[in-house]
Protein backbone atom coordinates (compact mmCIF):
# COMPACT_ATOMS: atom_id res chain seq x y z
CA UNK A 1 0.00 0.00 0.00
CA UNK A 2 1.63 3.37 -1.03
CA UNK A 3 1.93 6.28 1.13
CA UNK A 4 -1.23 8.55 1.00
CA UNK A 5 -0.75 11.91 0.40
CA UNK A 6 -0.80 14.62 3.39
CA UNK A 7 -1.11 18.15 4.53
CA UNK A 8 -0.57 20.19 7.26
CA UNK A 9 -0.20 23.93 8.43
CA UNK A 10 3.28 25.53 8.08
CA UNK A 11 5.02 27.39 10.55
CA UNK A 12 6.76 29.45 7.85
CA UNK A 13 4.00 29.91 6.13
CA UNK A 14 2.18 31.59 8.55
CA UNK A 15 5.02 33.56 9.83
CA UNK A 16 5.59 34.89 6.30
CA UNK A 17 1.85 36.18 5.71
CA UNK A 18 1.91 37.34 9.25
CA UNK A 19 4.85 39.79 8.50
CA UNK A 20 3.83 40.80 5.48
CA UNK A 21 0.36 41.21 6.99
CA UNK A 22 1.91 43.43 10.11
CA UNK A 23 3.91 45.35 7.54
CA UNK A 24 1.14 46.63 5.33
CA UNK A 25 -1.23 47.12 8.09
CA UNK A 26 1.20 49.42 9.88
CA UNK A 27 2.05 51.16 6.28
CA UNK A 28 -1.57 51.86 5.34
CA UNK A 29 -2.51 53.01 9.03
CA UNK A 30 0.01 55.18 9.40
CA UNK A 31 -0.24 56.69 6.00
CA UNK A 32 -3.88 57.14 7.00
CA UNK A 33 -2.96 58.86 10.24
CA UNK A 34 -0.58 61.02 9.09
CA UNK A 35 -3.13 62.38 6.34
CA UNK A 36 -5.55 62.96 8.91
CA UNK A 37 -6.23 66.79 9.51
CA UNK A 38 -5.78 65.49 13.90
CA UNK A 39 -2.20 64.50 12.91
CA UNK A 40 -0.84 68.01 12.10
CA UNK A 41 -1.83 69.17 15.74
CA UNK A 42 -0.57 66.00 17.56
CA UNK A 43 2.89 64.79 18.22
CA UNK A 44 4.80 62.39 16.30
CA UNK A 45 4.80 60.15 18.54
CA UNK A 46 0.87 59.59 18.87
CA UNK A 47 0.91 59.56 14.88
CA UNK A 48 3.31 56.07 15.36
CA UNK A 49 1.29 54.64 18.60
CA UNK A 50 -2.07 54.27 16.87
CA UNK A 51 -0.87 52.29 13.56
CA UNK A 52 1.58 50.23 16.29
CA UNK A 53 -1.66 49.78 18.46
CA UNK A 54 -3.96 48.43 15.11
CA UNK A 55 -0.76 46.22 14.03
CA UNK A 56 -0.93 44.65 17.44
CA UNK A 57 -4.24 43.60 17.27
CA UNK A 58 -4.43 42.40 14.01
CA UNK A 59 -0.95 40.24 14.60
CA UNK A 60 -2.95 38.78 17.94
CA UNK A 61 -5.91 38.11 15.68
CA UNK A 62 -3.30 36.44 13.01
CA UNK A 63 -1.48 34.25 16.16
CA UNK A 64 -4.64 33.03 17.48
CA UNK A 65 -6.06 31.82 14.15
CA UNK A 66 -2.90 29.79 13.79
CA UNK A 67 -3.40 28.07 17.40
CA UNK A 68 -6.75 26.80 15.69
CA UNK A 69 -5.54 25.46 12.52
CA UNK A 70 -2.18 24.52 13.43
CA UNK A 71 -3.30 21.01 14.82
CA UNK A 72 -5.05 20.32 11.49
CA UNK A 73 -4.13 17.89 9.27
CA UNK A 74 -5.46 16.91 5.81
CA UNK A 75 -4.28 13.78 3.81
CA UNK A 76 -5.94 11.76 0.46
CA UNK A 77 -7.12 8.18 1.17
CA UNK A 78 -8.73 5.67 -0.48
CA UNK A 79 -10.88 8.19 -2.91
CA UNK A 80 -11.41 10.69 0.18
CA UNK A 81 -9.78 14.09 1.29
CA UNK A 82 -10.07 13.51 5.25
CA UNK A 83 -9.40 16.74 7.90
CA UNK A 84 -8.64 16.04 10.64
CA UNK A 85 -8.85 18.77 13.43
CA UNK A 86 -9.54 19.30 17.20
CA UNK A 87 -12.92 19.50 15.69
CA UNK A 88 -13.09 16.16 14.76
CA UNK A 89 -12.79 13.88 11.19
CA UNK A 90 -14.56 14.86 8.24
CA UNK A 91 -14.54 13.30 5.11
CA UNK A 92 -15.00 14.63 1.62
CA UNK A 93 -15.30 12.39 -2.05
CA UNK A 94 -12.69 13.56 -4.53
CA UNK A 95 -15.75 13.30 -6.79
CA UNK A 96 -16.93 16.66 -5.56
CA UNK A 97 -13.72 19.04 -6.16
CA UNK A 98 -14.29 21.13 -9.27
CA UNK A 99 -12.11 23.37 -8.30
CA UNK A 100 -8.65 24.25 -6.67
CA UNK A 101 -7.27 27.56 -6.54
CA UNK A 102 -3.99 28.98 -4.98
CA UNK A 103 -4.10 32.25 -2.86
CA UNK A 104 -1.53 34.77 -2.17
CA UNK A 105 -1.66 33.93 1.14
CA UNK A 106 -0.44 30.53 1.36
CA UNK A 107 -4.22 29.10 1.52
CA UNK A 108 -5.32 26.46 -1.06
CA UNK A 109 -9.46 26.69 -1.74
CA UNK A 110 -11.41 23.66 -2.54
CA UNK A 111 -14.38 24.68 -4.85
CA UNK A 112 -17.11 21.55 -4.21
CA UNK A 113 -18.96 20.94 -7.22
CA UNK A 114 -22.37 22.18 -4.02
CA UNK A 115 -21.13 26.09 -4.75
CA UNK A 116 -19.31 25.53 -1.06
CA UNK A 117 -15.22 26.66 -0.93
CA UNK A 118 -12.97 24.75 1.33
CA UNK A 119 -9.81 26.52 2.06
CA UNK A 120 -6.63 24.52 3.65
CA UNK A 121 -4.87 27.32 5.49
CA UNK A 122 -0.84 28.12 5.74
CA UNK A 123 0.44 25.60 3.38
Amino acid sequence: MSTPLSWAPSLRAYALQAILLAIATFAVCLALTALSQDAIATSSVAVLLVPAAITAIFVLEDYSRWRRVRSEHWAVEDGFLIHESLDGRAMLRLEEIVGVRKRFTGAVVLQLENGQRVPLRYL
